[in-house]
């Protein structure tokens, strides 16, 4: 979903808002999983907390509505410290994008499409993720 939604992003600036709706209810689906095994939900709940400075940053016309809704479909199913994760490894994707364009001459309007960096981010937390688990199942 989340390559979805960068595909969209990037061709039309627009995020249908089915894609950010069906991540809530995977996430919310995480939740109640969580619940179920009786694990930790508040990393999933803290990470909500992330969206309100982008929420803000929508009210002044810096970002779109739609990258809003997808990070904060991330937060539900991510959780904060891959949600932070993806973040950071978003911004990294932004800057290294910002660095090629400049070398290639082209000019930077002042809006790019934020989810393919978000889709980017979360594909490396979850893989990583993954990654490490693995690990550890290697080393039992």
């Amino acid at each position: 979903m989340l390559g979805a939604a960068a595909l969209c992003d990037r061709r039309t600036r627009n995020i249908p808002n089915r894609i950010p709706a069906l991540m809530s209810i995977l996430g919310l689906a995480e939740i109640a999983r969580l619940l179920y095994l009786h694990a930790p939900v508040l990393p999933h709940l803290l990470a909500l907390l992330l969206t309100i400075p982008l929420f803000l940053f929508w009210t002044l016309g810096l970002i779109g509505g739609g990258d809003v809704k997808l990070l904060f479909a991330m937060c539900l199913y991510l959780g904060i410290y891959k949600t932070a994760l993806a973040a950071g490894l978003a911004l990294i994707s932004l800057v290294a994008y910002r660095i090629y364009a400049a070398r290639r001459g082209k000019t930077m309007s002042a809006r790019i499409a934020l989810a393919p960096a978000l889709a980017l981010g979360g594909t490396g937390a979850l893989a990583g993720q993954y990654l490490l688990m693995a690990m550890q199942l290697s080393f039992r």
